[in-house]
């Protein structure tokens, strides 16, 4: 990729050529003209292959790390080959449901060539229902990437938690077990044990009613962990859950998992999940998109919320929901119009298929 004075980003660019160069003791033969030559994912960090064009045509080069949030994204070139959605707070608008728009922008995707992806912490079983409104092929990542399916159910890659990890967590946050989960890979029952479930809760009844068949009571919660499970699952009230998500991040490194959160203020209610280590939506996006040999640079990425952030940082098109969490808003990506606007819809037709 070339960047000069008239690339979208080319300051970033520029000014990470510059410190470079400074670092390296050496002045810039050409101030105005940089090459970035390769880019990968690595812990968080953008890992730069930079070179600044001699007039000769040669080029020095040296490895750089920056934070992704100090990236800017420049236009991609290539054309998209696969799309990955979120679904909660993207691909449905905010009465859970599939805005005819996406739908049919989806499909026209898929009739292009395109691979769609939704990517989602759900399980595949309550994932399924939205799979099934748009009538044609989709991958499906799950559990925020624990699980690569078919709509047809067949599993492609699976990220299991550890038991040992799994009982780790629940002794560690005990006083938090009244909304806890543990979540298998089951045909249909027992896929979601509680210890004990208050059928009329007020922020779970219509979760509960919906996958009343997939649940099931264990007590004590450890007793169910006969298998290695898909995570471990919290939910609660946003106070409750930043407080479980505070002390979960700090037991993380010494019990060996990762975090993927889900907050929705205007609800006051949240979600967090304990999954494989490394384990995230973006990781497992990455190696789906190797296994189908596709590049990041012909990845677009939409989400809305924190576990969206390492699947957009992965995207070589990262596009933002206006309905966003305001920390994923102000890292400079793109951004679509809300969930109850068919922002997706506006998001493939403008930056996959006029492109096509």
């Amino acid at each position: 990729m070339i960047c000069g004075d008239d690339t979208p980003g080319a300051p970033a660019c520029q000014a990470l050529a510059s410190r470079t160069a400074r670092r390296q003791g050496r002045s810039q033969e050409n101030p105005r003209l940089y090459r970035l030559q390769s880019r990968e994912l690595f812990a968080g960090h953008l890992r730069v292959r930079l070179g600044n064009l001699r007039r000769d045509g040669r080029s020095g080069w040296r490895w750089v790390r920056v934070k992704w949030s100090n990236v800017v994204h420049y236009e991609n070139p290539m054309s998209v080959r696969l799309i990955a959605l979120d679904i909660d707070g993207t691909l449905l608008d905010s009465a859970s449901e599939v805005p005819a728009a996406n739908r049919h922008a989806v499909e026209a995707a898929v009739e292009k060539g395109i691979e769609v992806a939704l990517v989602t912490g759900r399980r595949f079983d309550f994932a399924l229902p939205i799979a099934q409104q748009i009538p044609c092929p989709l991958t499906m990542i799950v559990n925020n990437g624990a699980l690569v399916k078919s709509k047809d159910g067949v599993t492609h890659l699976k990220h299991l938690l550890p038991q040992q990890t799994a009982r780790a967590v629940l002794e560690f946050a005990q006083k938090h077990r009244a909304g806890a989960a543990v979540v298998f890979d089951r045909p249909r029952a027992n896929q979601v044990i509680y210890e004990k479930i208050d059928w009329e809760d007020p922020r779970r009844r219509a979760y509960f009613a919906r996958n009343r068949e997939f649940m099931a009571q264990v007590c004590p919660l450890e007793d169910c962990l006969t298998e290695d499970p898909i995570q471990v699952m919290y939910s609660g009230s946003v106070a409750e859950m930043q407080n479980v998500s505070a002390a979960l991040h700090e037991a993380a490194k010494a019990l060996d998992f990762s975090l993927a959160r889900t907050f929705y203020d205007h609800g006051d209610f949240a979600m967090v999940d304990v999954i494989r280590r490394k384990c995230s939506k973006g990781a497992t996006l990455a190696e789906w998109t190797a296994l189908r040999g596709f590049g990041r640079e012909e990845v677009m990425a939409i989400g809305d919320n924190f576990n969206d952030r390492e699947m957009l940082e992965f995207a070589g098109l990262p596009v933002v929901m206006a309905n966003s969490v305001p920390e994923l808003k102000i890292l400079g990506w793109r951004q679509t119009l809300s969930n109850d606007e068919g922002g997706v819809a506006a998001a493939i037709h403008e930056y996959a298929l006029e492109n096509f």
